[in-house]
């Protein structure tokens, strides 16, 4: 007889198995349905924090600058100044892979740098007439669109050659940017805030730099060289667009932008300042203008010849040339040389240098915030000279401290002076910058600032140059020949600061002729600057 059994059961043990498996599954697709919920929540919680303290930062920037009208013009302005800054850090950046790739070495690659400043010292002056004459704020965003062009010509290059005559084309944004920025600030802005306006918009070209070298150090890292030059081009466009919608000012001070404290601000009110033009307060001082600083022809007629000769006539002009010209070469030949000493000095790596060296970089962002507030503060309190005295300051600090780092052996000590260092170089600018626009009258500030651009690019141009042969040169090169290359070339930044300290007494006496000046050949501009302010 046969016997009907049912399905097999298993046993109690895989039963058992299956069981807490089951269990475990269970609790992993609860965990994973929580865990999930919990990352949407800290994503959105962050996106929103974010947001917030985006939303936050942007008020205090509005607030700052004094209106968003005033924040949109000097961000832009910035962001010209930074195209031209990411430019050396996409050379810097490609610097290898680009020498592998068209077979050149170090010098070719050092040419590809000092060949735009060249080009635009060369044209600086021709672009100072346009700036004096026509639409700057048309003129910046042409100049930008051809700085992109050349950029993705760049990218193309199949040649050295090739790359050359693009990298020339891209120093026409390098001509443009001086003039016409320095005429446009005089224009929309208020005399006894020049400095500090200037301070946030050269503070962009500190800023490029930095983004520029890690833009390009993470695209180099994954893409070819020529990839670098294409990303650059984007925002570029972008900008040329939103630089062409900037309205136009009127000429002579007419049309400035004026702060504005936006509702349920909780700035304190400033103490009141005299916010005069300085020409209003030196003519009241009864200040004796320099006589070959007082013009007996139109300036905005003037030909070019004759334009030069008289900028190159005001004493404290030329000083504040001549000194900001050393500033940059100096600066120009610290960027260059600066992470191979430190490196070899103290016995670091190039790479930890690199990741420090932003940070120092960060201390001529705020030596230019500084630099520019004091000089305005200085004036606003009827130190005349003020804005000469923060330039020299500077430039005599820097050949106080930095031999301390020469000397030392410890980076530790080092760091801070290098920061130090960075921040007093960077903050003669917007103070000397400002001065500049005192001294020169408005008609010619375009050309004026041509003349002081071929210069300070002409500079630095040859500091590159200048620094590594007399390295090469000198105490058997190396590290050694660094250290004193940098300890020799204190000596002129420590005259210019001396120079231009020297000339404080000028100053008055050349703004007193810039406001005869003007008062002669617009005399309805001035007066209706007068009621403005």
């Amino acid at each position: 007889m046969s016997q009907t059994t049912g399905p097999r059961q298993p046993p109690p043990e895989d039963h058992a198995a299956n069981s807490g498996r089951e269990r475990f599954a269970a609790g992993a697709r609860r965990a994973a349905s929580v865990g999930g919920k919990g990352l949407r929540i800290g994503a959105l919680f962050t996106a929103r924090a974010t947001r917030a303290a985006g939303q936050a930062a942007d008020r205090r920037v509005t607030e700052m600058v004094g209106g968003p009208a005033r924040k949109r013009v000097i961000v832009l302005l910035a962001g010209v100044l930074a195209l031209s800054a990411a430019d050396v850090a996409a050379i810097g950046a490609a610097g290898e892979p680009l020498k592998a790739s068209l077979s050149i070495g170090n010098g070719q690659l050092g040419l590809l740098v000092s060949v735009v400043a060249l080009s635009g010292g060369i044209a600086t002056i021709p672009v100072g007439m346009l700036a004096d004459r026509m639409n700057r704020f048309r003129l910046l965003s042409v100049s930008i669109v051809l700085w992109a062009l050349a950029m993705i010509a760049s990218g193309l290059a199949p040649t050295y050659t090739w790359l050359v005559y693009s990298r020339i084309v891209l120093g026409i944004v390098v001509a443009v940017a001086g003039p016409a920025i320095a005429s446009l600030v005089g224009d929309l802005f208020f005399p006894h805030e020049r400095g500090r306006v200037l301070g946030f918009i050269l503070a962009g070209e500190l800023i490029g730099t930095g983004i520029g070298y890690a833009v390009a150090g993470m695209v180099t890292a994954v893409l070819p060289w020529r990839a670098v030059f294409f990303v650059f081009s984007v925002p570029a466009f972008l900008l040329a667009y939103w630089v062409w919608r900037l309205r136009e000012p009127k000429r002579g001070g007419q049309d400035r932008l004026a702060p504005v404290t936006p509702e349920g601000s909780k700035r304190r009110p400033k103490k009141e300042v005299d916010d005069r033009a300085v020409h209003d307060r030196v003519r009241d001082a009864g200040i004796t203008p320099t006589r070959a600083g007082v013009l007996d022809e139109d300036p905005a007629r003037m030909p070019i010849q004759r334009a030069i000769r008289y900028i190159l006539k005001i004493p404290s002009n030329v000083a504040l040339i001549i000194s900001s010209a050393l500033g940059y070469f100096f600066f120009a030949g610290l960027k260059t040389f600066g992470i191979l000493f430190i490196a070899g000095h103290f016995h670091m790596g190039t790479a930890v240098v690199s990741v420090l060296f932003p940070i120092i970089g960060a201390g001529a962002i705020l030596g230019v915030l500084f630099g520019g507030r004091v000089g305005d503060w200085l004036l606003g309190r009827g130190r005349f000279s003020g804005r000469m005295v923060v330039g020299a300051s500077g430039y005599v600090v820097v050949a106080a401290i930095l031999p301390i780092v020469l000397l030392t052996g410890s980076f530790a000590i080092a760091f801070p002076v290098l920061v130090f260092v960075a921040a007093a170089l960077a903050w003669p600018n917007p103070a000397l910058d400002s001065a500049r626009l005192d001294v020169v009258v408005h008609q010619l500030w375009g050309r004026a600032e041509a003349v002081r651009t071929v210069l300070r690019t002409g500079a630095e141009a040859l500091a590159p140059l200048l620094f590594g042969v007399l390295s090469d040169h000198i105490a058997g090169g190396g590290e050694l020949g660094l250290r004193w290359t940098f300890a020799i070339m204190l000596v002129p930044l420590l005259a210019s600061g001396v120079v231009l300290f020297r000339a404080r007494r000028h100053y008055p006496g050349d703004v007193a002729a810039a406001a005869i000046t003007e008062e002669r050949f617009e005399p309805d501009a001035k007066a209706a600057t007068q009621s403005a302010g």
